[in-house]
């Protein structure tokens, strides 16, 4: 009959976890993610959709395949090129102070003095 091996070889990483499980951190990375670009009453957004940053990932199975499952827990979502969209080759997960730098490094124009970063 029908081979359906695909589908359920690409699956594969959320079928075991599902994201109310293990990947729950995962899953709240992509829909917070989603939000800030197409939500314009998400108070994020005037800096992610509202600055033409756009959410490609089609399903939490396409973006948990690409990026993988967080190898530690105090890891976020971050995008590489920041003025780039969330997409395949332009995400992966990362320490606060990684994402820090990554801002500071990209983000010359914003609205109001730079938020203060450091050790906490």
């Amino acid at each position: 009959g029908m081979r359906v091996e695909p589908l359920v070889e690409e699956r594969k990483v959320v079928c075991r976890k599902g994201p109310k499980g293990l990947l729950r951190s995962e899953s709240q990375a992509y829909s917070n993610a989603k939000g800030r670009c197409i939500d314009s009453e998400n108070r994020s957004f005037p800096c992610y959709g509202g600055r033409g940053i756009e959410f490609r990932f089609t399903s939490f199975e396409e973006f948990i395949n690409h990026i993988r499952p967080k190898p530690s827990p105090e890891l976020s979502l971050d995008r590489i090129e920041n003025d780039g969209h969330y997409e395949a080759g332009n995400v992966r997960w990362a320490t606060m102070q990684e994402q820090h730098a990554n801002r500071r490094r990209k983000y010359v124009t914003r609205k109001g003095p730079p938020k203060p970063v450091g050790p906490k």
